[in-house]
C-alpha cells in the first residue's frame, strides 16, 4: 500500500436531520387533514338536505327580483331628481349673476327702468314746447335731456339681459314644477311592503335557515383547522428542510476541510520528495568524477605492485588511505543539499604469498577473474606472463594520470549540468503547481451536487 492510500484525514461524524420523526409527524397531520374532510363531506351532504321548501323557495325569489326592479327604480329616480336639482342650482347661480349685473347699472341713476327715463325726457321736452321758460332754463333742460338720452342707451343694454333674467325664472319654475311630480313615495311603500313579506317567509322557514347557519358555522370552523393543520405542515417541511440545508453545509465544510488537510500533506509530501530528488541529484553529481576507475587503477596497481603505495589525494575528495577530506565547493543554488560520500572499495587484495603460490608462479601465470574484468573495464590488454607486468603498471599509471587531471574539471561539469537539470526540474513543477492552483480555483466555482445524500420527499 502506498504512503497516499495509507494517509487519509479522519472525518468527523456530522449527523443527518431525523427523516422518520419527519414522516411520522406529517403522516400525523395528513391523517388529521383527512379526517376534516371526510367532516367536511358529511356537512355538505346535510346542507344538501337542508332545503326550504320549493314553494317558499319561488315565491321568495320573485320577492327578491321585486325588491331588484324596485331598487332599480329608486335608483332611477334619485338619479333623475338629482339631475333637476344640479340644473336648477346652476340656473339659479347664473340669474343672480345677472341680477347682479343690472343692479350695477341701475344702482347709479334715479331710473329703474328705460320707461321711466323716457317719462323724464318727454315731461322736459313738454316743459320747452311751453314757451315760457328763461334761456338759461331752457338751456339746462336741454342739457339733461341729452344726458338721460344716454342713460338711455344703458337701460336700452339691460333689456336684453331683464329678458334673460325673466326667462331663468320660468326655467327654475317649470323644473320645481317637475322636481314635484317625481315622488318615490310609492315606490318606498312598495318596497316596504315586499320586504315584510320576505321577513315573514324567512320567520316561516327559520329552523332550516338555523340550521343551514350551524351547518355553515361548523363547515367554516373546519376549513380553519385545516388551514391551521396545513401550515403546521408547511411548518414541519420547511424546518426539516433548514436541518437538511444546514446539515449539508456540515457536510460540504467537512469535506472542504479534509480536502485541505489532504491537499497540505500532498503538498509537504510533494515538497519533500523533490527536495529529496534534488539532493539525490546533486549528490550524485558532486562525487568526485572517475571515482571507480580511480580505485580501480589504484587496486590493480597495488595487486601488481605490493609495494606500491597510495598518494594523497590533491583534488579534496575522499581517499581510501584516509587523507585529507573536503567538501567541493557549492554555490548559493546548492546550499540546502547535501554531498553524500562514497567511501572507496578495496576490490583486489594483495598478491598472494607462500610455497604454493612460489611453485604455481614459476610454472604459470595467471590472473584472477576480478582483475581481468577490471582490465577489461579500463580497455587495457591482459598480460600473459610476468614481463608484460611492468608495461601494465605503466599503463595503469597512465590511465591514472589521465583520470586526475580531468577529474575536477569533470566533477564540475557534472555539478553543473546537475544544477541545470534542477532549474528544469523546478520550473516544470512550478508550471504543475500553477496549473494545480487553477484547478483548484475551477473547482470551488463549479462546486458538484452533494453525493451520497438525498432527502426524502412528500
Amino acid at each position: 500500500m502506498s504512503e497516499e492510500q495509507e494517509f487519509r484525514v479522519q472525518r468527523r461524524f456530522i449527523k443527518s436531520p431525523d427523516t422518520k420523526s419527519r414522516d411520522e409527524a406529517i403522516a400525523k397531520i395528513n391523517a388529521e387533514i383527512k379526517q376534516k374532510d371526510a367532516e367536511l363531506a358529511q356537512i355538505k351532504s346535510q346542507l344538501a338536505n337542508a332545503v326550504t321548501d320549493p314553494k317558499v323557495s319561488n315565491e321568495r325569489k320573485a320577492l327578491l327580483d321585486e325588491l331588484k326592479e324596485l331598487r332599480k327604480t329608486q335608483g332611477d329616480l334619485k338619479g333623475r331628481r338629482t339631475v333637476i336639482s344640479t340644473r336648477i342650482r346652476e340656473i339659479d347661480s347664473g340669474l343672480k349673476r345677472k341680477i347682479s349685473e343690472v343692479q350695477a347699472v341701475t344702482s347709479k341713476y334715479n331710473f329703474k327702468s328705460a320707461a321711466d327715463v323716457d317719462s323724464r325726457i318727454e315731461s322736459h321736452e313738454d316743459e320747452i314746447a311751453t314757451g315760457h321758460l328763461s334761456l338759461v332754463e331752457e338751456r339746462r333742460l336741454v342739457k339733461e335731456i341729452s344726458n338721460l338720452r344716454k342713460v338711455r342707451k344703458d337701460f336700452s343694454s339691460l333689456s336684453a339681459q331683464q329678458e334673460s333674467i325673466d326667462a331663468d325664472k320660468a326655467k327654475i319654475a317649470e323644473l320645481k314644477k317637475e322636481l314635484s311630480t317625481i315622488n318615490s313615495r310609492e315606490i318606498s311603500e312598495k318596497f316596504e311592503s315586499v320586504q315584510k313579506k320576505l321577513d315573514e317567509l324567512s320567520v316561516s322557514n327559520k329552523s332550516v335557515n338555523e340550521k343551514r347557519d350551524a351547518l355553515y358555522k361548523k363547515r367554516n370552523a373546519l376549513h380553519a383547522d385545516k388551514d391551521t393543520l396545513y401550515a403546521s405542515l408547511k411548518k414541519t417541511r420547511d424546518d426539516f428542510d433548514k436541518q437538511f440545508k444546514a446539515f449539508k453545509k456540515a457536510l460540504a465544510d467537512e469535506r472542504q476541510r479534509v480536502a485541505n488537510e489532504e491537499a497540505k500533506f500532498k503538498t509537504e509530501r510533494a515538497k519533500s520528495e523533490r527536495k529529496a530528488k534534488l539532493d539525490k541529484e546533486l549528490a550524485e553529481a558532486s562525487r568526485p568524477a572517475f571515482t571507480y576507475e580511480i580505485d580501480t587503477i589504484h587496486a590493480l596497481l597495488t595487486y601488481f605492485d605490493p609495494t606500491y603505495v597510495k598518494p594523497e589525494e590533491e583534488f579534496g575528495f575522499n581517499s581510501t588511505n584516509g587523507a585529507k577530506k573536503a567538501t567541493p565547493a557549492v554555490d548559493a543554488h546548492t546550499q540546502d543539499y547535501v554531498v553524500i560520500k562514497k567511501e572507496n572499495d578495496v576490490f583486489l587484495a594483495g598478491t598472494k604469498t607462500g610455497k604454493k603460490h612460489k611453485k604455481s608462479s614459476q610454472k604459470k601465470f595467471t590472473l584472477e577473474p576480478d582483475v581481468i574484468s577490471q582490465l577489461g573495464d579500463l580497455d587495457l590488454g591482459l598480460p600473459t606472463s610476468k614481463d608484460d607486468v611492468p608495461k601494465i603498471i605503466e599503463d595503469l599509471k597512465t590511465k591514472l594520470d589521465k583520470y586526475s587531471s580531468a577529474q575536477k574539471e569533470t566533477t564540475e561539469k557534472n555539478i553543473e549540468a546537475a544544477k541545470a537539470k534542477i532549474a528544469q526540474w523546478e520550473a516544470k513543477w512550478a508550471e504543475e503547481d500553477a496549473a494545480e492552483a487553477a484547478k483548484a480555483e475551477a473547482d470551488k466555482e463549479n462546486v458538484p451536487e452533494e453525493e451520497n445524500v438525498s432527502k426524502t420527499e412528500e
